[in-house]
């Protein structure tokens, strides 16, 4: 059970290029134990918050960068650093 909210904005969408530059910011929460059967929410859930950027040299060509503070309801918390591409064909 969760749910998250996500919002970017391409920065290059006003200038006249082929390029793409999306920085956004995405808040997650989800819940991996939760059971329909029970009343309440089982532990433990997690909030996370996550900011990146995605970079689009060409259409089919996808770079992005994202730092995800990761903060479970118990346990200590831990950061992560994803970075990644994609090529669409």
């Amino acid at each position: 059970f969760g749910a998250y909210l996500e919002a970017g904005y391409d920065v290059l969408s006003l200038a006249e290029t082929d390029h793409s530059l999306v920085p956004f910011a995405r808040f997650e929460w989800y819940d991996t134990t939760f059971d329909e059967g029970n009343t309440g929410f089982n532990q433990p859930s997690v909030a996370s918050g996550v900011f990146g950027l995605t970079y689009r040299p060409m259409p089919q060509l996808a770079i992005k960068f994202d730092y995800t503070l990761r903060r479970p309801y118990t346990g200590a918390g831990e950061d992560i650093v994803n970075l990644g591409g994609g090529w669409m064909f």
